[in-house]
């Protein structure tokens, strides 16, 4: 308390300075006996103003990333690799896998009970027929259907009382 009785005052603090413009000179243009030569510059130049539009731009709303991994999932590096992988099957797939070699051979077969049945080898897209005769060479016609246990791989097609099937 001061000797009024009063509490004391906060001071008052003198008004801040007004801003000023920094003071630009112009310098005296060159006499023609003196030499322009660049002169460095003990300031350092004030880094220059954003321009309207060189703002960064905010990052792309969820939604326009979800749309974007819905439309294009893969970068284009990914399809290069996926279109490299696609090619090197397809050639796999048009090479043959084997070469195979067609041969006509006969088999004398054994019909009764125990006997080993005989071994017929069929390439797969290669097409074979089989005809069965009796022991004079007269045609043996094939009684039933044949059964094909590989009906993914194999067709076999027969003509019912006719001695082929193919």
């Amino acid at each position: 308390m001061n000797k009024a009785g009063l509490p004391p005052q906060p001071a008052e603090q003198p008004p801040a300075p007004p801003v000023q413009a920094p003071e630009t000179t112009q310098a005296a243009p060159p006499s023609a006996s003196t030499v322009a030569a660049p002169q460095a510059s003990s300031q350092t130049d004030p880094a220059p103003a954003a321009t309207p539009g060189s703002d960064e731009l905010p990052p792309p709303s969820p939604l326009y990333s979800a749309a974007q991994k819905q439309v294009a999932p893969l970068t284009p590096d990914e399809v290069r690799q996926l279109r490299g992988q696609k090619e090197n099957i397809n050639r796999a797939l048009a090479s043959p896998a084997m070469t195979v070699v067609p041969r006509i051979s006969a088999q004398t077969v054994n019909l009764s009970p125990g006997s080993s049945l005989p071994l017929v080898r069929t390439a797969v897209n290669h097409p074979s027929n089989l005809s069965f005769t009796d022991a004079t060479g007269a045609p043996w016609p094939v009684a039933g259907k044949p059964t094909n246990p590989m009906t993914k791989d194999f067709d076999v097609y027969y003509i019912p009382d006719s001695p082929i099937v193919t």
